[in-house]
């Protein structure tokens, strides 16, 4: 694997391990932010249901007010009305319970018992009630007191009215001819007679529960529950019930009611929970879209570094590659190879311009090698022509000491020949002479022939000698002078091969001209 390609993949598993790193401490980190948030969303929602569940109290409350005003109001309209009056002057009590009955049925009453100023019962809403036990309940109960104190204050310019709210048991609802026992809304309206006296009292009870008209649909509409507690002691229940707690939780909110009581509302906890989950799923799918994202970004993210690592390798690694292949033609003793990239202000340019240099270098030394080189083959061929001066010498030496022996050889035999030449020639004249004079003389004295042929026989076999000395002579002297051709003929051979030799010695060649990096 390339440089370039190692330092591509080492860039890009850089990078994927640092976004890595970064989308799962960005997601580790989402989820703490999730978790924290759905915390608090869970505290919000608790605290929303909580304000929620004061304001359902508050409006719980209102709603127990709305039925104890509806009560006041159909108590004081029966008290208010001339039939009523009239029935109670006469003292008709059938007649009292009929009407009562039908106003109790109208009004939504579900108790009405009229007093006179006695606090005796002189007529009820269920004809045939017993009287005396209703006369009994009512004067052991509580109400008895508020009623007198009523009676006592009443002024019709200044009427006073009572309405509260009172916890019924079995007891007093069944004297009073009630259906239930929990809590009433309790209305107690004086009816005057035509002087401005009171002539009545109408005791007016309603139970609240979940039967209530407009309860029921309060608690219904917004899946409630509403408990009325004395002590722990449920007064009065509508809607959901903490009986139900254990399949069903509930959050309660409860509220001081009428000083003496706690109204208490109840609504599941599968509310907040249903809302705190679509909140908690909300934010999850943000956050599941955030760590999307994040991880689409990354990956893109890790293809650009991959595709920026692969252009800026290339733009750094192009110039090494240049640099790589001019370092091996250096290597390969090609010092002109081009460097790219010198004029680069990076670490690129000072590896060129380092190489540069190294160029210069290899080239100086290579020079430098090839001048030594050179001066040990000049040296070598100066031993070498040394040598074979000092040979040439020798044998030219010998040579010449040959070519002058054979030189005096021949001047030897030279002055020799000459001096036999000389001697030929005086022993030829000689000879003419003595022949002629021979001739002269035989023809004047013919005795002395014999002796003068003689003498020129002699002189004749002289010459001959000397004749034949010379061709000796000359034979010696033409072997002399073939010898001397002969050294001269080798001195020449040995000349010829001395230059041949000294052509053959290398000089030093001229030094180039330096070439630009």
């Amino acid at each position: 694997m390339s440089l370039s390609s190692r330092l591509v993949w080492t860039v890009t598993l850089t990078v994927a391990v640092a976004l890595a790193v970064f989308v799962s401490l960005t997601a580790w980190r989402l989820n703490q932010a999730t978790r924290a948030q759905a915390r608090s969303i869970e505290h919000r929602m608790q605290a929303k249901f909580s304000q929620q569940l004061e304001l359902e109290g508050k409006l719980a409350v209102s709603f127990l007010q709305r039925a104890e005003n509806d009560v006041h109001a159909s108590v004081s309209a029966l008290a208010g009305r001339n039939e009523t009056r009239e029935l109670i002057e006469r003292g008709n009590i059938v007649a009292i319970d009929m009407t009562i009955a039908k106003a109790a049925a109208s009004y939504h009453l579900d108790s009405v018992v009229v007093f006179d100023r006695a606090l005796k019962a002189v007529g009820s809403h269920q004809p045939g009630l017993n009287l005396l036990t209703v006369n009994e309940i009512f004067a052991s109960s509580p109400l008895a007191e508020k009623a007198r104190g009523l009676l006592d204050q009443v002024n019709r310019d200044k009427p006073v009215f009572l309405r509260k709210y009172f916890p019924v048991d079995a007891v007093y609802g069944a004297g009073i001819g009630m259906k239930g026992e929990g809590l009433a809304a309790v209305s107690i309206h004086p009816v005057f007679d035509e002087f401005g006296d009171v002539l009545a009292l109408v005791v007016g009870h309603r139970l609240l529960s979940g039967d209530d008209l407009l309860i029921d649909r309060f608690t219904s509409s917004r899946n409630l529950g509403i408990e009325v507690l004395d002590d722990n002691a449920t007064l009065m229940q509508a809607g959901l019930s903490t009986q139900s707690a254990s399949t069903l939780p509930l959050i309660s909110y409860c509220a001081p009611f009428e000083e003496v009581w706690k109204i208490c509302v109840h609504t599941p906890r599968a509310e907040m929970t249903r809302e705190t989950g679509a909140l908690t799923k909300a934010l999850a799918e943000e956050r599941d879209g955030l760590i999307r994202w994040v991880s689409i970004l990354s990956a893109a993210s890790l293809i650009l570094a991959a595709l920026f690592s692969s252009c800026v390798t290339r733009r750094v690694m192009a110039p090494l590659a240049q640099i790589t292949n001019a370092v091996r033609s250096v290597a390969k003793g090609n010092w002109m190879a081009r460097v790219a990239g010198r004029s680069r202000p990076d670490e690129v340019g000072e590896i060129a311009r380092a190489v540069t240099v190294l160029q210069q270098s290899v080239k100086e030394r290579e020079q430098l090698q090839a001048d030594v080189a050179d001066v040990n083959a000049l040296r070598n061929s100066r031993a070498a022509l040394q040598t074979m001066l000092d040979d040439c010498r020798t044998g030219l030496r010998k040579k010449l000491f040959r070519l002058s022996d054979a030189s005096e050889r021949v001047q030897t035999s030279l002055d020799r020949i000459a001096s036999l030449t000389s001697l030929a020639e005086g022993e030829a004249d000689e000879s003419r002479l003595v022949s002629m004079r021979l001739i002269d003389d035989g023809a004047s004295e013919g005795s002395s022939v014999g002796s003068q042929a003689k003498l020129v026989r002699d002189a004749i076999d002289r010459l001959s000698e000397t004749i034949s000395t010379i061709g000796e002579g000359g034979k010696e002297m033409g072997a002399e002078v073939e010898a001397l051709l002969g050294d001269v003929s080798d001195l020449d051979r040995t000349v010829k091969r001395f230059l041949i030799d000294v052509q053959g010695v290398p000089s030093l060649p001229a030094k180039p001209a330096s070439e630009p990096a």
